[in-house]
Formats: C-alpha cells, structure tokens, sequence
C-alpha cells in the first residue's frame, strides 16, 4: 500500500485528535464540597472514561505507528485488519463514555455525571468529540485501506 498525501493527512488528524481526546479526559477533574461529604470526579472514577482513555491513547499510538512505516514495508499487510481492530475499540470506548455521561450507571444506582459536575462534564464533552472526530477519520481510513486492498481485485482483463 502506498502513502498518499491524503491517507497522510488522514492519519495525522487521527493521530492527534485521539491524542488531544485523551489529554482532555485525563485532565478534566472537579472537586464538590458539601456538609457531609467531598468528592472529587476524575476520569479514573469510571471505569468507561478509563476505557475510552486507553482506547484513544492506543489509537493514537496506532495511527503514529503506521505513519512511519516506510512504502515498500512488508508491515503493511496487516494494516486493515488493525485499523479495523482500532475502529472497534475507539467505536465501543465512545459509546461507553456517551452512556456513562447521559445516563449514568443503572446497576450501581448513579445518576448521569453531568447533574453533579457540570465543569468536568464541559471537559468530558470536548474530549468525546474529539474522540469522536478520531473515530470517524479512522472509519475513514479503514475504508480507504479496504478500497486500496480490494480495488485492484475487481479490475477486469481487457
């Protein structure tokens, strides 16, 4: 497979906006103090904001990964099979995230994060859509790398 000035362009917005998502997540806390009780929220309170932490770190290490192989690399072969690997996983650590913060956790009894701590929710927010920018531009690519890889398949002898 070749590098293309597009699939170059592609990867680096993957590449950082999977960064930047969990950046965001892994800084976002806030502390709320009432008469009875302190509570800090941090993304490592949840085991989803957790997951969606690690999937993007792992995507974002994926896609700066296959941005240095060289062209004529025989480690090219796998790559469609790994991106569709890292689409699953950035894919289901979002929708994880998304339900954590809409609706909470109904079999612990938590209400959704966002009634309690609006500022850390406002940071939760920013890095699910980036994740979600990631998501679809790594959706992107795994169609391009599926086009490349079928594409020479279905031309016929003339």
């Amino acid at each position: 497979m070749t590098k293309t000035k597009s699939s170059i362009i592609a990867r680096n917005l993957a590449f950082v906006s999977a960064i930047v998502a969990a950046i965001v997540m892994a800084t976002g806390s806030e502390k709320i103090e009432t008469d009875d009780y302190v509570f800090i929220a941090k993304f490592d309170n949840w085991n989803s904001f957790k997951y969606f932490f690690a999937a993007n770190v792992f995507g974002g290490l994926y896609n700066l990964l296959v941005l240095l192989l060289p062209s004529g690399s025989l480690l090219w072969r796998p790559v469609l099979g790994l991106d569709m690997v890292v689409n699953v996983i950035l894919s289901t650590s979002l929708s994880a995230a998304f339900r954590t913060v809409k609706a909470g956790n109904s079999h612990t009894n938590w209400s959704p994060v966002c009634i309690y701590v609006p500022n850390f929710c406002g940071k939760v927010f920013g890095a699910l859509i980036m994740g979600s920018i990631g998501c679809t531009v790594n959706f992107l690519l795994l169609c391009y790398s599926l086009h490349v890889i079928v594409n020479p398949l279905l031309l016929l002898p003339e």
